[in-house]
Formats: structure tokens, sequence, C-alpha cells
């Protein structure tokens, strides 16, 4: 048999407790992978190893072979059970229809004391996350998802949940590269509590529906998209999808030109941010003519904390009156006005309207919320003093990419809040708008596509170190209530095809759908997160940008709350 720490109390409870502690060992064990598939559980063995009687560790073999983590066989003896991908397949299928139709049967039954129960054991499993004790994570994760079921009244079905629920997490285990992020694993299920507390069944359902389809990090979809979870034809999330040609060809140009440099994320901020401005360095070619160029001040905001900063204004020739104030991207961390000038610029000439651009604190240094009011300080100096940047009254937009996107949403949201004026629209171009790293996009273009995976990770630890601020709207927009993602202004959602965050505006997409809204969203095929960057070389970039500028008469067409809009 495996050498296995098999230590336990030394109090000598009762034979059936002794027999439950000796479960409880040798489940950790299976569980964690320390006893391999195949292992021997020899019961003369172990009754000495924990000093007991035979009797016991019988119970609690028989205990075992319940929940499908031994076999025992006649004249063969008990063996560790296997944990193939094949029966995986099948138990996430199985625990999937279990939940989804549970949660459904369960909603009116779902009151607040369920909910402060699973509250409590969420906050259980982030203590266990913290103490890098991923058993007993497993062990409150297995009971939030029961405690959850059993107001289905359902009872029959409990035994088989159970079992499905140890083959997930046995299989996610020990069939995972890698570290695992236990916090995120533990501040995934605050996602279904939101839901339930939307009081909106269905999205109830989707979100335990969604979480269980994408508890593994590798191996094939299990799950069908429907249209419920896409939320349009147009999002065509397609695992197959790759680069095209055009694509390719830039991709492999950029791997030559950035041998030799570290990736921004591995080095210190300082340095990132260094490497980050060499390489969009080269995408700041041929600018785009404009009528002015100028610099304007944002104003200090005591009630923010905030300090006087720079704007620099784009304004093309024959400009339309009004406005986009437009918030960079670069993980909260890199980049700024200079990196994106002429992103800036092209947005200007297909919008026919000025841009009006901003630079914000940068995490580490300063994680959330320092740039967020940084962004909504710019906001609210533009939108109260338009004249004095040279500004013609009229409709005024907010705009970002990456995690610009993040914050021009969590600026409406907190101004909506305030109950202070909103833009009269949003281009929101692939952003990230929560901190859930299990969805198919990041699994998809986990690698090899520019933005990746653990960069993101990264991005995210700098920006909210704090668990509990990644289920802050203002951090997570996603995450904003119902009332307040109805409140929100006519938006433009961007997303790129192949891009770890492509999901995030799938998901966003499909919730405003749900609420009844109808935003408009275009998906640029075969092309990587930044590719708007890259309007020099690629037309896809170019084409991008044009659907974009169009949209914003229309959008504006459809929202007159300010008053500006002759």
């Amino acid at each position: 048999m495996a050498v296995v720490d098999f230590s336990i109390s030394g109090n000598r409870p009762s034979r059936a407790g002794r027999s439950d502690e000796i479960r409880q060992v040798l489940k950790r064990a299976i569980m964690l992978g320390e006893l391999p598939p195949g292992a021997p559980l020899l019961e003369l063995e172990i009754a000495a190893r924990f000093a007991c009687s035979q009797g016991s560790v019988r119970e609690a073999l028989l205990a075992l072979q319940e929940e499908g983590l031994v076999n025992r066989l006649p004249h063969r003896g008990t063996r560790v059970s296997d944990c193939t991908e094949a029966e995986a397949q099948e138990m996430f299928r199985l625990r999937h229809g279990i939940e989804t139709r549970g949660i459904a049967k369960a909603f009116a039954r779902l009151d607040a004391g369920l909910l402060n129960a699973l509250k409590a054991l969420i906050r259980e499993m982030e203590q266990a996350a913290v103490d890098d004790d991923e058993n007993r994570l497993a062990d409150l994760d297995r009971q939030f998802h029961r405690r959850l079921f059993a107001a289905a009244e359902l009872p029959a079905l409990d035994p088989i949940l159970h079992r499905c629920l140890v083959h997930n997490q046995r299989f996610k285990i020990t069939q995972s590269v890698g570290v695992r992020d236990l916090r995120r694993t533990a501040n995934r299920h605050w996602t279904i509590i939101d839901a339930i507390e939307s009081g909106d069944a269905d999205a109830a359902t989707a979100a335990v529906g969604r979480h269980v389809a994408t508890i593994v990090d590798l191996g094939p979809d299990l799950f069908p998209r429907n249209d419920s979870e896409s939320g349009s034809s147009q999002t065509m999330e397609n695992s197959a999808a790759g680069p095209s040609p055009d694509m390719r060809a830039l991709l492999d140009q950029l791997a030559r030109e950035n041998a030799g440099t570290p990736d921004p994320t591995t080095v210190s901020p300082e340095e990132g941010r260094a490497i980050a401005a060499q390489r969009n360095q080269r995408w700041q070619v041929d600018p785009p003519s404009m009528a002015d160029v100028r610099t304007m001040t944002i104003a200090a905001d005591p009630g923010l904390r905030t300090a006087a900063r720079p704007a620099i204004v784009f304004t093309p020739p024959r400009a339309k009156p009004g406005a986009i104030v437009f918030v960079h991207g670069g993980g909260f961390a890199l980049c700024s006005t200079e990196t994106h000038d002429r992103c800036m610029r092209v947005l200007a000439v297909e919008s026919g309207r000025s841009v009006v651009g901003i630079d914000y604190r940068l995490a580490p240094e300063e994680p959330f919320p320092a740039g967020l009011h940084d962004v909504i300080a710019a906001w609210r100096t533009v939108s109260n003093r338009c004249g004095s940047f040279g500004l013609d009254d009229g409709p005024l937009l907010i705009s970002g990419d990456s995690a610009g996107a993040n914050l021009a949403m969590a600026a409406i949201l907190h101004e909506h809040d305030a109950g202070r004026v909103l833009p009269d629209a949003a281009l929101l171009f692939y952003g990230t708008y929560d901190a859930d790293f299990d969805t198919e996009s990041y699994r998809d273009y986990a690698e090899d596509f520019g933005l990746t995976t653990g960069q993101m990770r990264r991005y995210w630890d700098w920006y909210a170190p704090d668990p509990d601020d990644r289920r802050n709207p203002l951090a997570a927009p996603f995450l904003a209530s119902d009332g307040q993602m109805k409140a929100m202004p006519p938006l433009f959602l961007l997303a790129a095809e192949i891009d770890p965050l492509a999901s995030d505006t799938y998901r966003l997409k499909a919730r405003l759908d749900r609420l009844g809204r109808a935003d408009e969203m275009h998906v640029e095929p075969g092309v990587v997160h930044g590719f708007l960057q890259m309007t020099p070389k690629l037309a896809a970039a170019r084409n991008a940008m044009a659907v974009a500028g169009a949209a914003v008469d229309r959008l504006i067409e459809r929202d007159n709350r300010n008053g500006r809009i002759s």
C-alpha cells in the first residue's frame, strides 16, 4: 500500500467513531491523489497503522465503496477505484441535470435562513483557501451544493448527487495541471448567491448550470451551448476557432520581435510598463490627422480623493458636437494615453467626434478603487465643463478597451448609484467584467494567442487582491444588480473571437438580453485580444473601428436621458 500519513486523533472514540475517522483519512488521501487508482488497501495493514480492529477498517472501506472511491472485490481485496475521464464526463452531465432541475424546483423555498447558511459555507471555503486546505474546501463545497439541493425536497437523489460531487472534485484535483487557484474555487459560489438574490429563477438556474459546466479547466466541452447562454447568434462561441491568416502572420511577426524580452507581468510593474510602452510604440505610425490635439486638465475631486490629472483631446476634421471619454486598457497596471494614441485617433475619425483620452493611477501600487475614482473624476470634469475642453455641447459617451472597458462600465454604475449624470451611450471593447477564470474562452485561449489566462490572473491579483473586492460590482461589473444593468445607457459591445476575455462579453450580452435590453454586439472573427491597437497592419482592426464608429449615432438616437441631444 502507498505510504500515506495516517495520523489521527490520539483519543480512542467508539468503534463507529473510529471507523469514521479512518474513512476520513483514507478519503482525503484518495481525493488528493496520495492514494492513486489501483492502490491496494489491506485491512490488516490499515488496522495495524490505526491501532484498531479489522471491523472498524471494514466499516470504513464499505462507506468508501458507497461513495465510489474504492472497489471491494471478492477474493481480490480492496483497491482504490479508477478516476477516468469517461466516468467524469458522465457524472458532470448527471450532476448538471440534477442541480439545475433541483434549483428550479427549490427556488420558491430559498429563504433568508438558507441563504445565510450558504453564505457562511462560502466564507468557510474562503478561509480553507487561505489555509491552503484543499480537502476541507472540497468538503465545504459538497456541503454547499447538497444544502442547496435539499430545498428541492428530492431526498432519493441526494446520494447520487453526493457521489457525483465527490468524483467531480477528485477528477478536478487529480487531473488539473499546475497550481489551482483555491480562492477562485471558493469565490465562484458567490455568483450563485447573487443570482438567487436577484429573484430571477431563470438566472439562478443558469448560474448553477454554468457553475457545474465550467468546473473542469481542461478536457472536452461537455455541455452544448444554447441560445439562452449565448444571448445572440452573433456570439458564435467556437472552441475550435483559430486566428485568421492575417492575424496568424502578425502573431508570428510579434513573436519574433518580442523574442528576448520578458512577459511584462513577470517583472516589476515599472519594468513591465516600460516593456508595454516599447511594444506598443510599433503601432504609433502614420497617425490620422486631427483638426486639433490639445492637453487639458481633469479637476481634482476631494470627495473621490483624486488629484488633478492631464487629459488629451483629439478633435477630428469636421467634428460633430459632443465627445467620447476614452479609458485605455493594460490590465489595470500597464499602458497610457501614449500607448493608445493611434487607437484614439482612429476612433475619433470613425465616430466623427472628439475623443478625450485620460490616464489613471495604476495597480499594484494603486489598487482598486484608485484608478476607478480617477476615471469617475474625469467623467465628471468632462460632463460638467464641456465648453472649457473646447467641445461643443452634444452627446457624451464613455469608452474603453480591456481593463478600460471594465473601468468605463464601473464608472457608469457608480454614477448611477450616486444619482449623477450618465453617459448617453458606451462603447466597450473586449472588456474584463468579472474575475472568473473558469469560462470557456479562458480555457480555449489560455495560451499562445497574446493575452494569457496567467497574465489575467496576475492583473486581477494586482488590481483587486482582496477577494471581497472581486465581489464588488465596481470591480467586477458583471455582478451588478438587474436594476443597475437595466439603467445602463445603450451599449456597443465588441469581442475579439480568439481572446481569453471573449466569454466576458458573451455573458454580459446574454444577461442584458434576458433583461429585455437591445444592446449591440459585434464579434470580430479570427483576431486576438488587443487587436484594435493594430490598425496600421490589420484590416480586421480597421473594420472593427469603423463598425464601432458607425454605432455611435445609432446609440445616441436611442437615448436622450441627459437632454444634450438635439
